[in-house]
């Protein structure tokens, strides 16, 4: 029975005009959402959905022969025609007969059936209406989707792409040129800068952020994106920025040495942020690739970062703030909130009062509630480690004491008169006297979540709050958080069990909770972002678009949280920081969004904003490690080593556990020893982690030393190092860590001119690989390294099990895709077609990985020119602790044998010259041998010559 059958049945009358069955959405990738959920199954494999695609966006239709020589141009005409009716009597079938309508030879997408974003999008155009436009504009149009053996298809959709695009430009340009007239200075930057992040080498478009900014107040960051637009011509096409620009930097210049102008954007910007605090917990360890640069999404977790969205959006969702009142009228104040006295015997009461009461005082404008990430760092500074302790009164109080919180609230539940009493005391955070003191009665079990919420409310008059105040920023419990105490507890729970690095627990949990309350919104989303933990971004998009089902009840700001985190874990960095922005503009008391903002500049390489969320982010609560920890990771991007240094030295004093507690803070800490030339620092911070008690942490611990010596020339040290890892690896399951430590342990024996040992790892990576389903980016790592070997037969079946995972969102799986593509058809001596899929790759990543493949590809294809400029570029910087770290050190030997390919000698021997002397490897590596004796060759031609 079919989705349009299974809705009529049953009616006995015609039914009134509905909404269509499934919505196409081509832009950012290419999906099927039905009433409910992303529709799976038969009706959403590729050519159906180009099929579809292709009719959405043809508008008044497409003729068959079209279709055929699109979508099916090796077959011949009978088989095609024959296999394009029976795609369409399948979706037919499963929509209904009126989904595709014929008219003559053209077949049209009855938008009554299917609609689509596409045709949306064409409307709202054609209407004037830019706003709605750009709102649809989610991605390049079928962002990462592809069919093999159709290029006439291809073609297609790279014209689409680039029409609609240059479309959803043009909107924005006249949205940010409309609000600039209208006085909307702010909102007139944000169209500039998004418009700058579509056309980055637009010197015109850079120009009129400069501009924008400038207006708004904010001349520093105009200079800012004068800089930042130069480098990246610079880099990109070795042109400078049009003369208009450099004359608006001087005449700025000569403004900001005239009197202080009015406060700048970034003044005006922080009525958007909180100072509220929020979980920041950096991730448990895991262990998988860096993507590099951080503005696409990686589902490997990225080490280093120790950010509010990470940790999970619930109990960031239950304890923030809403500004709804003049924090003036009243100071301020923290409040520490004490685990239950609890003496009913029941024990779901002792988990979800706490979390119950923390999300009811949160909602005070004149209150912070203390998180539990920050409780759990106070014990760390406290010297008591382990599991969470019951957080009595005198904990509690002395935990105030130490951080300088004002209020202890400690709850109570009683059994009383076939009901239930539960009470609150508020005490001095420093003398322990009684400030106030509320109580309220539940007549059922069921009552309990409603008594809390007026026991709450009590609790905030007791401490001075208007009535007026508490009416206008208070909403009812059930709808924060559940109405079911149950679920309540599984989800308290769970989130227990995160903070404790026992995601496979919270997972249970968090599963349990919404098996209780299906309806638990904020549960389904910290799954969701479980999922997207664990390298499993589809099930992450179906489970978030659950909790978007159910998000109408719950308040703008766990709307707005929620859907911020989607969009984070999905890769879309921009849009989670517009809508954090936009939420904060209202609501400035709000930490947990700044804190999160803070994240998403970071991954959207807005370095100097980040920092300057952190820096008030740590003005208000400077005891928290993990935003020292952010602090370093983007101040190592920005300022260099030494001043991220001092942010993990700070990170450290205050959590001295963290350094050995996730091998990816370690190994981030030492790569900035590294990065400040003091590799024996490095070495110490390694061995913390190599003394750790369980088996995976001193594996990477190893893998992490066999980069330092392998990075200082010690490759035969490394090949040690490794080797022990791997033992260490097989006394579990297998997993991502062991697939790695054999691909790097192949690529340092290769290098050490061990070919038979090299593809024997190989071998065993490509099993395990196969057996734990690996991650689409270690696939084309995994590939790569086999086609290089030369076995073009099994780096192709890589590839198809890297097509079969590929996200139809992420960019960077297409990246890993084209990549691999690439390097399977130069493997096969097709240079011509690799070098086109390299080409599509590096255009979306340039990092180092991507960057050699390309450079590798150029030389393939005889076109040493270009690979000479990819090879100079890839041996620029420096590298530490991930594998591209090879290819850095190896590219001035890559760039000499090119060099010497094309005749040019003397750019050859400075070549050979650099890469020996600069560099101390063990003296049987093979690219030393080699470049010693080319380098003498080419020194004795000189002489002769």
């Amino acid at each position: 029975m079919s989705w349009k059958q299974a809705y009529l049945m049953g009616m006995d009358s015609p039914p009134e005009p509905r909404a269509p069955i499934v919505n196409l959405r081509t832009f950012g990738g290419a999906l099927l959402e039905g009433p409910q959920d992303l529709v799976a199954g038969a009706i959403s494999q590729r050519r159906r959905l180009a099929v579809l695609s292709l009719l959405a966006a043809s508008g008044s239709g497409i003729s068959r022969d079209r279709l055929l020589g699109l979508l099916w141009p090796e077959s011949g005409e009978e088989r095609a025609r024959h296999a394009l009716s029976q795609l369409l009597h399948g979706l037919r079938r499963a929509l209904g007969d009126d989904v595709i309508v014929a008219n003559g030879a053209a077949l049209r997408l009855n938008s009554s059936v299917v609609s689509s974003d596409v045709n949306d999008f064409a409307n709202a155009t054609a209407a004037g209406d830019d706003a709605r436009a750009v709102s649809l504009y989610d991605g390049a149009f079928l962002d990462g989707f592809y069919l093999n053996g159709c290029p006439d298809f291809e073609r297609w959709v790279d014209e689409r792409r680039a029409a609609l695009a240059r479309q959803a430009e043009d909107a924005i340009e006249r949205l940010a040129k409309r609000t600039s007239a209208a006085g909307g200075l702010v909102e007139a930057v944000e169209w500039w800068r998004r418009l700058a992040a579509l056309r980055p080498l637009d010197s015109r478009v850079a120009l009129s952020l400069m501009q924008a900014r400038a207006a708004a107040g904010d001349r520093a960051g105009a200079l800012h994106v004068a800089r930042l637009h130069e480098a990246l011509l610079h880099e990109e096409l070795e042109a400078a920025p049009i003369p208009e620009i450099g004359e608006y930097v001087e005449a700025l210049k000569l403004q900001m040495a005239s009197p202080p102008a009015p406060a700048s954007l970034d003044v005006a910007m922080s009525s958007h942020v909180t100072d509220a605090v929020a979980p920041a917990v950096a991730p448990p360890a895991f262990d998988g690739p860096r993507n590099r640069p951080p503005t696409t999404r990686s589902r490997f977790r990225f080490g280093g970062i120790a950010v509010a969205g990470i940790a999970g959006v619930g109990v960031a969702l239950m304890l923030g703030l809403r500004a709804t009142e003049n924090p003036s009228a009243g100071a301020m104040r923290w409040l520490i909130i004490a685990d239950v006295e609890n003496t009913t015997g029941d024990s779901v009461f002792d988990r979800t009062i706490p979390v119950a009461l923390a999300a009811d005082l949160a909602q005070s404008p004149r209150i912070r509630v203390v998180a539990p990430d920050r409780i759990a760092r106070a014990l760390v500074r406290m010297r008591r480690p382990g599991p969470e302790p019951t957080l009595t009164e005198i904990l509690a109080r002395e935990i105030a004491q130490r951080d300088g919180v004002n209020l202890v609230a400690v709850p109570a539940i009683n059994s009383a008169e076939n009901g239930y009493e539960l009470t609150a005391r508020i005490l001095d955070g420093t003398t322990g006297a009684v400030l106030g003191f509320s109580a309220v009665r539940a007549n059922r079990r069921a009552d309990v979540l409603d008594a809390i919420d007026r026991l709450g409310r009590e609790v905030r008059r007791k401490l001075g709050e208007s009535s007026r105040s508490i009416n206008a920023s208070t909403v009812a419990l059930p709808l924060v958080t559940t109405a079911s105490l149950d679920a309540l507890k599984k989800f308290a729970e769970g989130s227990r069990a995160f903070r404790a690095a026992r995601p496979d627990d919270a997972r249970v949990l968090w599963t349990q909770a919404v098996t209780i309350d299906s309806s638990f919104a904020i549960a389904y989303a910290n799954l969701g972002m479980l999922n997207y933990w664990n390298n499993m971004p589809t099930s992450g998009d179906s489970v978030y678009a659950i909790a978007f089902r159910h998000l109408a009840a719950l308040p703008e700001r766990e709307q707005v949280l929620i859907r911020a985190s989607a969009k984070s874990w999905q890769g879309d960095h921009a849009g989670a920081a517009g809508l954090l922005k936009a939420f904060l503009a209202g609501h400035p008391d709000d930490f947990a969004a700044l804190h999160d903002l803070g994240y998403q500049y970071f991954r959207l390489g807005q370095a100097a904003d980040a920092v300057e969320v952190f820096t008030r982010v740590l003005a208000v609560d400077s005891l928290d490690y993990s935003v020292w920890i952010n602090l370093a990771s983007v101040e190592k991007t920005m300022k260099g080593p030494s001043e991220a240094l001092h942010a993990y030295r700070r990170a450290f004093e205050l959590a001295p556990m963290q350094l050995t507690a996730n091998d990816n803070l370690n190994l981030e800490y030492a790569r900035t020893y590294v990065l400040a030339g003091q590799p024996d620092s490095a070495a110490a911070v390694i061995a913390a982690l190599a003394a750790a008690p369980d088996a995976p942490r001193r594996a990477r611990a190893l893998r992490s030393m066999a980069f330092l010596s392998a990075h200082t020339g010690g490759y035969a040290d490394a090949s040690t190092d490794l080797i022990q890892a791997i033992e260490l690896n097989r006394t579990g399951a297998p997993g991502t860590s062991e697939v790695r430590n054999r691909l790097l342990l192949a690529t340092i024996l290769d290098a050490r001119g061990r070919a038979r040992e090299a593809a024997a790892q190989l071998d065993s990576a490509d099993a395990v690989a196969a057996r734990i389903d690996a991650e689409p980016t270690l696939l084309y790592w995994l590939g790569k390294a086999i086609a290089r070997g030369g076995d073009v037969s099994r780096a192709s079946r890589v590839l198809a099990r890297l097509e079969a995972k590929v996200h139809p969102t992420s960019a960077t799986d297409r990246v890993a895709v084209e990549a691999l593509r690439g390097e399977v058809l130069i493997a096969g001596r097709k240079n011509t077609e690799g070098i086109e899929h390299l080409k599509l790759a590096f255009a979306v990543d340039s990092g180092r990985i991507v960057l050699e493949s390309m450079a590798y590809g150029s030389a393939m294809a005889g076109d040493l020119e270009r690979a000479a400029v990819l090879y100079a570029r890839l041996g620029q910087g420096t590298d530490f602790g991930w594998e591209g770290q090879h290819y850095w050190r190896l590219a001035p030997y890559w760039l000499a044998r090119v060099q010497e390919r094309a005749g040019n000698a003397a750019f050859a021997r400075a070549a050979y010259e650099q890469f020996i002397s600069n560099w101390r490897p063990d003296a049987d590596l093979h690219a030393v041998v080699d470049a010693r004796e080319r380098l003498a060759r080419l020194r004795a031609r000189e002489k002769g010559g």
